[in-house]
């Protein structure tokens, strides 16, 4: 079997092939009503090797406008979304942390009715100058007949903006009453 000849790259054509080949190209573009300025581009294409080495204009890295816009979009929608449940679930655990003082309150108003020949305390005994949320106060507190006590835990600084239970009471008689900022009845939703 006789050697298969190997196909020369364009590049390294003969003058008489290219002009051949050019000439039949230029034919074929004029019967296809192609430009010949077309012909000429692609006749005279350089080599990837003799192209210039810099980089395009428009292969420079980094991030379009419309990239950045569409990345602060999606930010501001997270942020619109996750925001308020944020606020929603740190308002939940400080009305927990009131919810706390108040059993906490109600045990040391017994324990202190036990020492005191069942009466309960005129002011609040725990210490809660630590909770910047709700202030606990002691209301509607009778020795006389049968002793009754109402500690009251009422929103302060950010917890104000929980509307649903501005107010958190717990009576002697281990009754949980919440109220709104509207003065509605809001038990179930706070206790």
């Amino acid at each position: 079997m006789a050697p298969s000849p190997t196909r020369k790259p364009y590049s390294s054509l003969h003058r008489e092939e290219f002009m051949k080949a050019r000439t039949i190209m230029a034919t074929a573009f004029r019967k296809m009503s192609l430009p010949t300025t077309l012909l000429h581009a692609t006749l005279n294409r350089k080599k990837p090797s003799e192209r210039n080495s810099m980089p395009n204009q428009h292969n420079k890295q980094g991030f379009t406008l419309i990239e950045l816009v569409v990345v602060v979009a999606i930010i501001g929608i997270l942020a619109a979304i996750a925001y308020p449940s944020y606020q929603k679930s740190a308002a939940k655990g400080r009305r927990s942390d009131a919810i706390t003082a108040l059993m906490q309150e109600a045990a040391l108003q017994e324990r202190y009715a036990i020492q005191n020949n069942g009466c309960y305390a005129d002011a609040p005994l725990g210490d809660y100058s630590s909770n910047q949320n709700y202030v606990i106060t002691l209301t509607n507190v009778v020795c006389a007949g049968v002793p009754t006590y109402t500690a009251t835990a009422t929103a302060t600084g950010a917890q104000t903006s929980d509307t649903d239970c501005a107010v958190i009471s717990l009576d002697s008689t281990g009754a949980k009453i919440a109220q709104d900022s509207a003065g509605t009845d809001s038990s179930s939703t706070c206790w």
